[in-house]
């Protein structure tokens, strides 16, 4: 069996897309450089948690996985 060093993030998410992508990538790359094999990121991190909320204005935050930038980032 082969060991694996797994990493987790938590951080506050703003309404901007862009720094929480920066920010979460660049908690990866620390990972990563601090020897983590493996890296979880928190659910729903791209935006400020709305997880608790079941308002229809939420699905406009989705993205079909061919179109997705987080994806493609």
């Amino acid at each position: 069996m082969r060991e694996i060093t797994v990493a987790t993030t938590q951080m506050s998410c703003s309404a901007d897309r862009d720094d929480n992508v920066a920010r979460a990538t660049s908690m990866v790359r620390r990972a990563r450089a601090a020897g983590a094999d493996l890296v979880l990121l928190q659910e729903l991190f791209e935006t400020r948690y709305f997880g608790l909320d079941q308002d229809a204005r939420h699905f406009a935050l989705a993205h079909d996985v061919q179109d997705s930038p987080l994806l493609a980032h």
